[in-house]
């Protein structure tokens, strides 16, 4: 899974989720990512890959828009 916003490469999902959040201040969500599994889905999630014999995934942008960043916790999560 490579990170299109820079050269960060990695086989973990967890990580490259974490890079993302940890580096570029935003979530998959928020930055207009996706996850491309060869089957067809679309997902910003990973919990495709727990029923899919499959499970081969690409990053792709979804949209142009710009990448927005986290403004901070919500109430919820507070």
């Amino acid at each position: 899974l490579e990170c299109p916003e820079c050269d960060y490469f990695t086989l973990n999902f967890c990580s490259r989720m974490n890079h993302v959040r940890i580096k570029h201040a935003t979530n998959p969500s928020l930055a207009g990512l996706a996850l491309l599994c060869e089957s067809g889905h679309e997902s910003c999630s990973s919990h495709h890959s727990f029923v899919c014999p499959i499970a081969n995934f690409t990053v792709i942008r979804k949209g142009e828009g710009p990448k927005r960043e986290r403004t901070g916790r919500t109430e919820k999560e507070k």
